[in-house]
C-alpha cells in the first residue's frame, strides 16, 4: 500500500470512530434520564407539605420523547400518586406534557403543570 492509501484509510477510521462516540445518548436513555430528575423534583418537592403526609409515586406510563428538532424533544409521561396523612388516602392520575431541550452534554425540562 502506498502511504496515501494507508493515510486515507487511517482518516476514515477516525471519522468513524469520531462519528460512534460523538452521538451521546439514545432518546429512550434520554427519556429515562429526564423521567427519573422529575421524580426526582417532585419527591423534594412533596417534603414538608403537610407533617406525617407522605407521597408515593409510580409510573403508569414511562416517558416517551418525539425528537421535534435537532436539540428539542417532547413526550407525556404518566404517573399514580398517592398521598397518606393520618387516616386519610387519595390516589389520583397525574399527566405531564414535557418539554426536553438537549445539547449532546446536559438536558433542561419543563413539565406543564409541575
Amino acid at each position: 500500500m502506498r502511504k496515501s492509501q494507508i493515510l486515507g484509510s487511517m482518516v476514515v477510521l477516525c471519522m468513524a470512530c469520531l462519528m460512534l462516540f460523538s452521538c451521546g445518548i439514545t432518546t429512550e436513555e434520554l427519556a429515562k434520564q429526564v423521567q427519573d430528575s422529575i421524580l426526582e423534583t417532585m419527591a423534594d418537592s412533596f417534603e414538608g407539605h403537610l407533617v406525617g403526609a407522605t407521597q408515593e409515586l409510580e409510573v403508569e406510563e414511562a416517558l416517551v420523547l418525539v425528537k421535534k428538532s435537532k436539540t428539542e424533544y417532547s413526550g407525556l409521561l404518566t404517573l399514580g400518586s398517592i398521598y397518606k396523612w393520618g387516616g386519610f388516602t387519595e390516589r389520583e392520575k397525574l399527566r405531564y406534557f414535557v418539554e426536553v431541550i438537549y445539547d449532546g452534554k446536559t438536558f433542561q425540562w419543563n413539565a406543564e403543570g409541575l
